[in-house]
Parts: structure tokens; C-alpha cells; sequence
């Protein structure tokens, strides 16, 4: 019978098999197929089902009714296969579940950890606009410090010229005697015209 066949064949490339595929690749019925997944099932696995409740069978379940096939060719009674088999792979499903898992509480962990570095992000961002508004600031005070200092020097030279004026006149005024020369050129330097200012003109072209 083809069941004792003590063949090892590999799944094609496909991602689910229906009883005859199962069949077809371990050159088996497909009665002894069905047998294969009742006495799995009472073995606690699990198949899908299509829509019209036929089952349907992944690349763990194939390797399942292979490993059965070779269980049984070698001795073993169908219900000690299927629970070999059976265990084998409620034990891959596990691991891959558990697998699964690991990856879960891995991006869990990532995703808590783009967090923090978005909220240190946001919080270091928070601070250098505090920084830029108080460097701001501080430009600003420095400005109007700047304009006061120029206003208070423009002051200083508005006294100082005051009070040179005011000391030639106060000695004009005690009776100290004035060079003749120093009074003749301020009195021409009173009498003489004002020089006319140059036009753009002349003052680019040196005319006028």
C-alpha cells in the first residue's frame, strides 16, 4: 500500500493544501488523509476550514502527516502517531506563538522608546526658544542702552560747546583784552557771508 511507502517528500511552494494536494504530494488517499487530521484533531490540533467546511492545511500541517506517514511506516498504530505528530506541532505553533509574542513586547519597547525621545526632543526644543527669546531680549536692551549713550554724548558736546561761548564772552565782559588780530578775524569771520553750499552737480562734477 502506498501508506507504508517510506518516502520523504517536500511541500511544494504554497501557502495552504487541500486534502487532495496532501495526498497527491505524500502519494496517499485521500480517506487516509481524513484519518490523518480525525486523529490529529483528537490529538488537540487544530486546521481551518474553507467556507464549505472542507479543511484546509498550511506547511506545518504537512509536515505533521509526513512525520505521521513515517511513524506509521515504521510501526508506530495511527493514534501513536497522530500524537507524536500532533505534538510536534502543537510545539511549533507554541514557538512560533511565543515568537510572536517577543515581537510584540519588542515594538512595544520601541515604541516606548521613540516616545521618551520624542518628549526629551520636545523639551530640548522648548528650551532653545526660551534661550532665543532672552538672547532677544537682552539684544534689545542692549540697543536702547546704545541710543542712550549717543543721546548723552550729543548732550556732553551741545554743553561743551556752551560753555566755551559762554567763557569768551564772560572775558569779553571783564574787561581781558583781546589780541587785535584774534578780534579782527572774528569780527570778518561775523561779517563774511556764509559759503554757498555746492550743488550734487558740482560736487561730482567740480563746477559751480
Amino acid at each position: 500500500m502506498a501508506d507504508d511507502q517510506n518516502v520523504h517528500i517536500e511541500p511544494t511552494v504554497t501557502n495552504t493544501y487541500r486534502t487532495r494536494s496532501i495526498a497527491e504530494l505524500l502519494k496517499i488517499s485521500t480517506s487516509s488523509v481524513r484519518k490523518y487530521a480525525l486523529a490529529l484533531e483528537a490529538a488537540g490540533a487544530q486546521f481551518n476550514h474553507d467556507e464549505k467546511g472542507e479543511r484546509l492545511y498550511d506547511e506545518r500541517d504537512f509536515k505533521a502527516f509526513s512525520h505521521m506517514r513515517k511513524l506509521i511506516s515504521e510501526g508506530s498504530t495511527l493514534k501513536e502517531a497522530a500524537a507524536k505528530s500532533g505534538t510536534l506541532l502543537q510545539s511549533e505553533r507554541q514557538a512560533r506563538r511565543e515568537a510572536g509574542e517577543v515581537l510584540i513586547r519588542s515594538d512595544r519597547d520601541l515604541v516606548v522608546a521613540l516616545a521618551d525621545e520624542i518628549k526629551t526632543l520636545r523639551k530640548e526644543n522648548a528650551e532653545l526658544r526660551q534661550a532665543f527669546t532672552e538672547v532677544t531680549r537682552q539684544n534689545s536692551l542692549i540697543l536702547a542702552s546704545l541710543s542712550r549713550l549717543e543721546a548723552l554724548a550729543e548732550d556732553a558736546e551741545d554743553d561743551e560747546q556752551d560753555a566755551d561761548g559762554a567763557t569768551a564772552n564772560e572775558q569779553g565782559a571783564n574787561g581781558v583784552r583781546i589780541p587785535p588780530q584774534v578780534e579782527k578775524n572774528s569780527a570778518e569771520n561775523e561779517k563774511a557771508p556764509e559759503p554757498k553750499r555746492r550743488g550734487l552737480f558740482a560736487r561730482l562734477f567740480g563746477k559751480g
